[in-house]
């Protein structure tokens, strides 16, 4: 059965919830390897494509769509670009690229003059670049948009780095995993209005502070499962839209998982106002709150 509504009933999982969690003795080995996650997350920030290099997000009209520095332009582009780049085409939800006159264009370090474009919804979307211009077609309900990112983004170079709370421990658990009983997927909303349908891969039980959470874990690719969550942190010392989390799959024949919420994460929204981040459904709201993972940024936006 799908869920066509955010669920607001709580999940009882009361056989198969924990009812002690283990927690992970502190030691020095763990602690380089949550410093060591922590420098890797701020290399991908402040990559040359990282989410700080976003510049823009302009939602595709049906037909033609030109684009370029002219300001009469559907979509401009900043100085740097050419005044005309091409025309991006979107046909009963079909893209077509074609460059127009000389201006170059490149499709993995090869120049591109015309051909398909595929969005972020196809597993290989198709990247352009023109100059320090990178630019590609994502896909949000019915709607297309064309993403744009500049390797030379001031904010790349002025950005200060991810503040995080202390490594704690106390946030570094196992918790029980098993499959949801009562729903085998949620319409989640994001941050721009438009509805996903997420299966419900698990669902994830633990007990912190005497309180017993249940979180619905969606797909995260090979071996990982993935949460959006929120917590009584948001708004305060996190970002007001949750955070991110993932959790490796279980071994084979075990129903326990480690969840380490030093690794909790801010989503691409906390950088740039030109993401499309899943808000937490209402059943991953953790009551209590979780001192743990990456903080508030504060000079990315």
């Amino acid at each position: 059965m799908k869920v066509l509504v955010p669920i607001l009933a709580v999940f009882c999982y009361v056989c198969c919830s924990p009812k002690t969690n283990e927690i992970f003795p502190v030691d020095e080995s763990y602690q380089q390897e949550i410093i060591d996650w922590q420098k890797e997350r701020n290399r991908n920030i402040k990559s040359p494509k990282g989410w700080l290099s976003v510049i823009g997000l302009y939602w595709l009209q049906e037909g033609r769509n030109k684009i370029g520095s002219d300001p009469s332009s559907d979509i401009v582009f900043p100085d740097i670009a050419q005044p005309r780049v091409g025309d991006i085409y979107l046909e009963n939800g079909e893209l077509y690229f074609r460059a127009f006159g000389e201006a170059y264009v490149s499709k993995n370090d090869k120049g591109f003059r015309e051909g398909t474009m595929y969005s972020d919804a196809s597993r290989v979307p198709t990247e352009l670049s023109h100059k320090s211009l990178y630019f590609y077609v994502i896909r949000r309900g019915n709607k297309f948009g064309l993403r744009l990112k500049n390797t030379l983004a001031e904010k790349r170079f002025s950005f200060k780095g991810i503040d995080n709370f202390p490594i704690n421990n106390k946030y570094r658990f196992t918790a029980k995993i098993s499959k949801s009983e009562s729903h085998d997927s949620i319409l989640i909303n994001d941050i721009v209005g438009t509805e996903t349908m997420y299966k419900i891969e698990n669902v994830i039980s633990f007990k912190i502070k005497k309180k017993t959470f249940d979180l619905l874990a969606f797909d995260g690719g090979k071996d990982k499962l993935f949460i959006v969550f929120s917590d009584n942190t948001n708004n305060k010392s996190t970002y007001g839209g949750g955070r991110f989390i993932y959790v490796n799959k279980p071994e084979p024949g075990s129903d326990q998982v480690v969840i380490d919420f030093n690794k909790a994460y801010n989503p691409p929204c906390a950088f740039t106002d030109f993401a499309t981040c899943p808000i937490p459904p209402p059943n991953n709201h953790i009551d209590i709150e979780i001192n743990a993972g990456e903080k508030k940024i504060s000079d990315a936006h």
